[in-house]
């Protein structure tokens, strides 16, 4: 089975210089270069050894990736090369219509309201930790 996610965010990750240079990102996937190079480490069997250590925090929410959701799904699937199935073109419509949905909602609350609840999870999952 093939990585459909990242494993972790890309400021988290470490590798080999020599692996760089050998096979850099390919930066004609403009938002999922780093995905790209974490999916070929994996379908090349190369070793990759997870250590529950904090090296980054990321921001999640206005990122280029997380502003441009679509766009991302679509490159992963075509790394994958699964962007001309028809279960795979069923899936990215739904998921048009659910981020559509989500913006609708976005645009009628408060955007007050809307941070607070952000805050609010935000604080919930730290504690989940």
């Amino acid at each position: 089975m093939t990585p459909k996610l990242m494993p972790a965010c890309h400021q988290s990750m470490f590798t080999d210089v020599d692996e760089l240079k050998s096979h850099p990102f390919d930066l004609s996937y403009r938002l999922s270069a780093d995905y790209n190079f974490v999916y070929n480490l994996y379908k090349r069997g190369e070793k990759m050894l997870y250590i529950p250590v904090n090296i980054s925090f990321c921001e999640a929410v206005y990122g280029v990736s997380s502003v441009n959701k679509i766009a991302v799904k679509k490159e992963c699937a075509r790394i994958r090369g699964v962007d001309h199935t028809l279960t795979w073109k069923i899936k990215i419509l739904g998921k048009q219509v659910e981020y559509g949905i989500k913006q609708i909602i976005e645009y009628l609350i408060p955007a007050s309201f809307l941070k607070e609840m952000k805050i609010r999870n935000r604080k919930r999952l730290e504690h989940r930790k």
